[in-house]
């Protein structure tokens, strides 16, 4: 029996080994499933990721193909607008050439004016130095003036005084004499 129990402990062995073998095996192939089916994840996603892309491409192209025409029929009517101004600028160059002769004209006058301008500025210069010499000279005269007039009333009011003293005295000695001959 124990030979039969050595047996089948060897035989168990044995499918252990097996066993192991082929879960390492199988533990291989579902890591080689699940690195394939990343792969693939990633490969229907990059997939999915440009048919999206192809159709937005798709549609922006539609909508660039509809604004060329836009543009394209803009672009007639604007060449047809650009005649039409080409016409108008030929009528406004020969109003141009006018206006550039009287331009040229009236720029003559302004340099005559110009001149005449400058030539009174001189005047007006001149005229100012002339008043600030005549005002310096005012206001010394003023000043000598209002000096004399002080001086003077100075002078007066001495005078007033003294005439004031004098008149007092003079005042009481008539006084005097008049009650004096009244009196007797």
């Amino acid at each position: 029996m124990q030979r039969r129990l050595a047996e089948q402990t060897e035989q168990i062995d044995e499918l252990t080994d097996k066993v192991g073998a082929t879960m390492s095996q199988l533990q291989t192939l579902m890591q080689d499933i699940e690195m394939m089916d990343e792969h693939y994840a990633r490969a229907y996603a990059r997939c999915q990721h440009l048919t999206d892309k192809l159709k937005q491409r798709t549609e922006e192209i539609a909508a660039l193909k509809l604004e060329m025409s836009e543009l394209k029929a803009q672009l007639a009517y604007q060449k047809r607008a650009v005649a039409i101004l080409q016409d108008a600028g030929d009528s406004s160059e020969s109003q141009a050439v006018q206006l550039i002769e009287q331009c040229t004209e009236m720029s003559t006058d302004l340099e005559r004016i110009h001149t005449k301008v400058d030539s009174l500025n001189g005047i007006c210069a001149t005229n100012s130095a002339q008043l600030d010499e005549l005002r310096d000279e005012h206001e010394a005269r003023t000043e000598a003036a209002v000096k004399r007039a002080t001086s003077m009333n100075q002078l007066m009011q001495q005078q007033t005084a003294a005439i004031d003293s004098n008149c007092g005295t003079i005042h009481r000695t008539y006084v005097f004499f008049y009650l004096y001959f009244c009196c007797f």
